[in-house]
């Protein structure tokens, strides 16, 4: 049992024995106003009053009476002061006391104190009931009251709970939902992999035996190819080595009939006019003839790049600065280019 359950529990049996306690102050109630009416009745008729009536204001005394222990425990309940209720309930314990006491006080022989004394009991009882039901239910509508503070905070703490159950069942269920959708994905997700793996392997296998294929190809015709070079390099270096020979022979024979240059060509080829002749007193060497000038440049100089300075020009030769200078410079370079082509095809 939780501690609502327990609170509950106890509420509702001090409600019962409340309710007990009211029915007890009720039975006495009713007995002291039975009695009462018995015995006021003589002491109100010798005095006067009717028979029919006599019983009357013993009655209305106790009702009265009643009404202020009723009335008590109610206003004590709710904590608030009995204010007339009060004067009530003493004012109507003191009537049926002095009704249910007057034929003692009124005894022909004097006061029957003995009776006093016996009649005094049922008021002084109803009395002494409503107070003490009064104080009981004063007593006990604190500690109900406290019980059912203590059992709202209770139930509020069980409906909060019961609030926070609901909210973390609903995040249990999202999240339930999110994983269930996640696993679902990742199942898809496997499931494309496994098959994306399956479809990389075959390709990889198929990729293998493309290389495999390629790779013998590509040695067949590697070794095709060195086979094709060598017999291309042994074929060309053969070629070669002919052509040299015959280069060779034809380059000893042409060396052998252009031994000299033939200037006459070359006058009649490049110059309007005759040049003019050497002078002898612009050098201290006799000048040469153009055909031996040349070969003493071509003898000094075979580089057909080669760049004639002037002055060496006229220390080799004996020419002037004039335009046989350029005319055997230019003669000197036409053979050093005809001879470096020779020796180029020799070599080739």
């Amino acid at each position: 049992m939780n501690s609502r359950e327990h609170l509950s529990t106890d509420i509702d049996r001090i409600d019962r024995v409340t309710k007990r306690v009211g029915a007890g102050v009720w039975g006495v109630a009713a007995f002291v106003m039975i009695y009462g009416v018995f015995v006021s009745i003589d002491a109100l008729t010798d005095h006067g009053v009717p028979g029919a009536v006599a019983w009357m204001p013993s009655l209305a005394a106790d009702v009265a009476m009643s009404v202020a222990i009723g009335a008590g425990p109610i206003l004590a309940r709710y904590d608030i002061s009995a204010g007339w209720i009060g004067f009530l309930r003493w004012f109507a314990a003191f009537a049926t006391w002095a009704l249910q006491t007057a034929s003692s006080w009124l005894h022909p022989g004097g006061i029957d104190w003995a009776g006093v004394g016996l009649h005094s009991i049922p008021p002084a009882l109803l009395f002494a009931v409503g107070e003490g039901a009064a104080y009981f239910v004063r007593k006990m509508s604190g500690v109900l009251e406290d019980k059912r503070r203590a059992l709202a905070a209770a139930e509020q703490k069980d409906a909060d709970v019961r609030a926070h159950r609901a909210e973390t069942d609903a995040k249990l269920r999202a999240v339930t939902a999110e994983l269930s959708a996640a696993r679902a994905k990742n199942e898809t997700l496997t499931e494309r992999i496994t098959a994306h793996d399956a479809a990389i392997d075959a390709e990889r296998s198929t990729a293998t035996l493309t290389v495999e294929r390629l790779e013998a190809e590509i040695g067949s015709l590697r070794t095709a190819l060195t086979a094709q070079a060598e017999k291309f390099t042994a074929d060309r270096d053969e070629e070669i080595r002919n052509l040299k020979a015959k280069h060779a022979e034809s380059l000893a024979k042409t060396r052998a009939e252009k031994k000299t240059v033939s200037l006459t060509d070359y006058r009649n080829k490049h110059a309007e006019k005759p040049s003019p002749q050497p002078s002898p007193q612009r050098s201290n060497k006799p000048a040469m003839s153009d055909e031996d000038a040349v070969q003493a440049m071509f003898t000094a100089h075979s580089n057909p790049d080669y760049d004639w300075p002037q002055n060496e020009v006229r220390t080799l030769t004996g020419v002037g600065f004039n335009a046989r200078m350029d005319r055997l410079i230019a003669t000197w370079r036409e053979r050093a280019h005809r001879e470096a082509g020779g020796d180029a095809a020799v070599n080739q």
